[in-house]
């Protein structure tokens, strides 16, 4: 499991000509101040830099388009993040450039994945298995005030984008299903999509077969050697020639339409993308006073940016561009089976020559006849072979298949399911106790389940829940254990003796060695072995003051990234 602590923040407004930096302890800091001071905005700052929408954000702070600068370490690695807007970049100790991203889900994602070992895979809403954004890792680390302490796993936005996301994601962090299922998961779904071509490709193949058998069926032929003797000699030094130019042919012939077969399929399927892209676009078009819309087709919530349109668009362009290849091939394939056809024309004065000879024989025989039927024959035979050879392909894709499903099952172990579930339901017990929650039902709760109180009972019962799967992960997960960030924990207005209660125990239970960051008002009197960082100003969280030196900071990193984007 690799480690993973906060340093420092830096904060920079380049429209309000304001910054500010802060420094967070190894094991506690307490981010303390009245209300309107700006408590939350700093700790959504922390996971912004990665890419993880909170909750709310407030209207200000996005008019002040406020860049940050993360300071974190890995194993003992130091890094800088930079989000800038829709922008990631990411630094190593020395602040040299490493990388940049403009997608959260396809950039910064697998990248943060990897220095995580953060290995979940979740199915989108159209069947995809990837790696989910940063958010996913950093869910059951961060309880925000404006949701987290109302409901579990729903301190970020935009969650929804992925299927029954909820249980995968608990049972993955609780341990129950390790980062080695979630890799032989990975691995089933590209082997399905090995297997779908090929697939294609033999019901295309066995659709020729079945026409070609048909036409033979309605064919009578039937030759009478005994008939032919005397002109043997000749009929088969002619019927030689022809037939092995007949034999190349219709190996030809087989082989390029089995090739416009393939290429008409894939120009429906292209044609088919292309209609539901330009949908899109007509629907976020038509919705383009909206600031984020439902999909019609699958359901998910997208921002409707410029951003989101331009991509659409983009992708629009490709379907084009492949259609257009796709045409080409066409017209290739035509003109390769015109030029075959063509060629038999070369054989027409054998064809002549020889069935003069056998006109004199009743005029019972054509060569014609002769030479159409062996020629499906062979055909058929190519055909065959192709079927065989694709169907050996399948079967040690499938092969692979069984082995990879027999190896996720080995992870998916019912006995480790039930000790971790046991485990779970214990550390609940204890912590509802110790935090006066009386009437929850922990016995039969699941580490995905939802925590059902009301009242001043829900934030309690909420804290016992979240530090039951942290000790959880703590015993039990790969993946990196983060900083423990928990936002303004008086909510429903806890009585000073319950306060108390979650202030000592968020301290006292912590998982061992972990780094906390916690936002208050008033710590009442509860000590915590750290720093503390006091804000006082009212609706300003960052300062003129060390404005310029904090600006030329991060300008440096602005300029490194503008640099690397010159010389790619």
């Amino acid at each position: 499991m690799p480690s993973f602590f906060l340093k420092n923040l830096t904060l920079l407004s380049l429209q309000e000509k304001r910054g500010r930096r802060f420094s967070f302890h190894p094991k506690t800091t307490i981010v303390k101040g009245d209300n309107d001071t700006g408590k939350s905005s700093l700790l959504k700052s922390i996971y912004r830099c990665f890419g993880a929408a909170p909750a709310v954000t407030h209207a200000k702070w996005k008019d002040a388009r406020v860049i940050g600068v993360l300071t974190f370490a890995v194993d003992g690695r130091t890094f800088h993040v930079l989000q800038n807007q829709t922008r990631y970049s990411f630094f190593d100790a020395d602040r040299q450039h490493l990388e940049s991203f403009d997608s959260v889900t396809n950039g910064v994602a697998p990248y943060f994945a990897r220095l995580m070992g953060f290995g979940l895979k979740l199915p989108t809403r159209k069947g995809d298995l990837v790696t989910p954004p940063p958010a996913y890792l950093l869910l059951p680390f961060y309880v925000d005030q404006d949701a987290g302490w109302k409901s579990s796993w729903s301190s970020f936005a935009r969650l929804d984008q992925f299927a029954n996301w909820k249980k995968d994601l608990a049972e993955y962090h609780a341990g129950v299903r390790p980062n080695e299922y979630y890799r032989a998961k990975g691995s089933l779904d590209s082997l399905h999509e090995k297997l779908q071509p090929l697939n294609g490709k033999q019901a295309s193949l066995r659709s020729i077969l079945l026409d070609l058998e048909e036409r033979l069926k309605s064919a009578t032929f039937d030759m009478d050697i005994e008939a032919y003797q005397n002109d043997v000699k000749e009929l088969l030094l002619l019927c030689d020639k022809i037939k092995k130019r007949e034999e190349q042919l219709r190996e030809q012939l087989a082989r390029h339409y089995s090739a416009k077969t393939v290429v008409e399929t894939q120009i429906a399927i292209a044609n088919s993308m292309l209609g539901d892209l330009q949908a899109d676009i007509e629907y976020i078009v038509k919705h383009e006073t909206k600031d984020h819309i439902d999909c019609p087709m699958c359901g998910a919530v997208y921002e409707n940016s410029f951003e989101e349109r331009l991509a659409i668009a983009q992708d629009e362009d490709r379907c084009h561009e492949l259609l257009s290849q796709l045409q080409d091939d066409l017209i290739e394939v035509n003109g390769k089976i015109e030029k075959t056809s063509n060629a038999f024309v070369d054989t027409k004065a054998d064809f002549a020559r020889v069935d003069k000879i056998l006109n004199t024989k009743r005029g019972k025989l054509k060569l014609k006849d002769l030479i159409e039927n062996e020629g499906r024959k062979q055909v058929q035979q190519i055909i065959r072979n192709d079927i065989a050879a694709v169907e050996g392909q399948i079967a040690e894709v499938q092969k692979e298949i069984n082995a990879v499903k027999a190896e996720m099952a080995l992870y998916d172990n019912a006995e480790r399911r039930k000790a971790i579930t046991k485990k779970f339901r214990e550390m609940m017990g204890k912590y509802l106790f110790e935090l006066e929650v009386h009437n929850l039902a922990h016995e039969k709760l699941h580490v995905y389940s939802s925590v059902s109180e009301t009242g001043s009972d829900l934030p309690r019962a909420l804290l016992a829940y979240y530090y039951s799967i942290l000790h959880l992960m703590k015993e039990n997960s790969t993946a990196a254990f983060c900083p423990i960030v928990i936002d303004s924990p008086n909510q429903q207005d806890q009585d000073i003796a319950n306060l108390k209660k979650m202030l000592s125990f968020i301290h006292e239970r912590r998982p061992k060695d972990s780094q906390v960051v916690l936002g208050l008002v008033d710590d009442c009197g509860v000590e915590f072995d750290g720093s503390v960082i006091e804000l006082s100003d009212k609706n300003q969280l960052l300062q003129t003051k060390g404005y310029a030196a904090i600006s030329a900071e991060v300008r440096d990193l602005l300029d490194k990234v503008r640099l690397s984007n010159s010389e790619e």
